[in-house]
């Protein structure tokens, strides 16, 4: 129900009253932007006076020339939210498992020096990478991610910072997967940790790359990590913390997988590229050629005497790809 004043005219004669009007197919914010003179009333005798209730229905033509805001659009991406608002902060638990390690170890190495890098963490989490980076010196660092649960858990490791480098770091909740323009002077870097394997097709990968690329400043780069395409010829990981199930081959043709973690019984939906579908990609949204990192194991790892990694290194579970914007 919504309560405006309205100028009403009978034959001869003219009414200035509030009326109280019900049953529009909007709701409240809408109808603060919203003409009533261009509604269409019932025609059906009515009592006039304060607080006169009339039924009404807008021209359905009327929407069409309207200011009135439609439900927001969302990506593909956007359906597996879900998934991540319900591992939040359980996802620390993934980032310890022995796949965890390599995934930080070989990230580490591929960032480098980030003394003074203006930073956009892309797909962020619970921002393992957003504190690691202004923890080594970065000016400022922007976490975006879809989960509100992975939000949730950045900004509870945000507070438990010194001032000094959480007042550095600023997160978000938006959808990674449309077209996203964070700051219009953009980034040094971008970071994307599993944040391309999200692309539901390839439309979509070309999105997020046109994401990376508005984003970032003339000569900056982007660094990312995605799945390995060759991991499947070993489905179980599971010394390593870690199973991969095949579910089906898209039209496009990568593949669509389950990951589950033993660490916390975490499991998520993925995709899996061979390099080219990125290649392709990253070329078509208008960034530089792509070059592959290699992977890196945990630093004196005694496990690698061992024979702990033996499997992992003929088909490790990531790659790391980095691309640089036109200066």
């Amino acid at each position: 129900m919504f309560t405006a004043p309205l100028r009403f005219f009978r034959p001869s004669v003219e009414y200035n009253l509030t009326i109280r009007i019900e049953a529009l197919p909007l709701d409240k914010n809408s109808l603060d932007s919203t003409d009533l003179k261009s509604a269409h009333f019932d025609p059906d005798p009515i009592e006039l006076g304060d607080n006169t209730i009339l039924h009404s229905y807008l021209d359905p033509l009327y929407r069409e020339k309207s200011p009135v805001p439609r439900s927001p659009a969302r990506s593909p991406l956007h359906k597996m939210s879900t998934q991540y608002d319900q591992i939040g902060t359980r996802h620390k638990s993934l980032e310890d498992s022995p796949v965890g390690e390599v995934d930080f170890e070989s990230t580490l190495k591929a960032l480098g020096n980030v003394s003074g890098l203006k930073v956009l963490d892309l797909a962020c989490g619970i921002g393992r990478w957003s504190k690691w980076l202004v923890n080594n010196g970065a000016k400022e660092v922007v976490g975006i991610d879809i989960s509100e649960g992975m939000i949730k858990g950045a900004k509870e490791m945000q507070a438990a910072l010194s001032y000094e480098l959480a007042q550095k770091l600023a997160f978000g909740v938006k959808d990674c997967g449309l077209p996203l323009t964070v700051e219009e002077d953009g980034f040094d870097l971008v970071l994307g940790a599993w944040y391309l394997s999200n692309a539901s097709d390839h439309k979509g990968l070309v999105t997020m790359f046109r994401n990376i690329l508005v984003n970032l400043r003339p000569g900056g780069r982007f660094l990312g990590i995605v799945p390995n395409a060759f991991v499947p010829m070993f489905s179980s990981y599971e010394i390593y913390g870690l199973r991969m199930d095949m579910n089906e081959q898209a039209a496009e043709g990568h593949w669509r997988c389950t990951l589950s973690y033993k660490a916390d019984n975490i499991v998520f939906k993925t995709n899996i590229r061979l390099h080219g579908l990125y290649e392709k990609a990253a070329k078509e949204a208008g960034l530089g050629e792509i070059r592959w990192r290699p992977y890196v194991l945990p630093k004196g790892d005694q496990r690698e005497e061992q024979g702990f990694w033996d499997e992992f290194k003929l088909r490790p579970h990531l790659c790391l790809l980095e691309c640089y914007k036109a200066a």
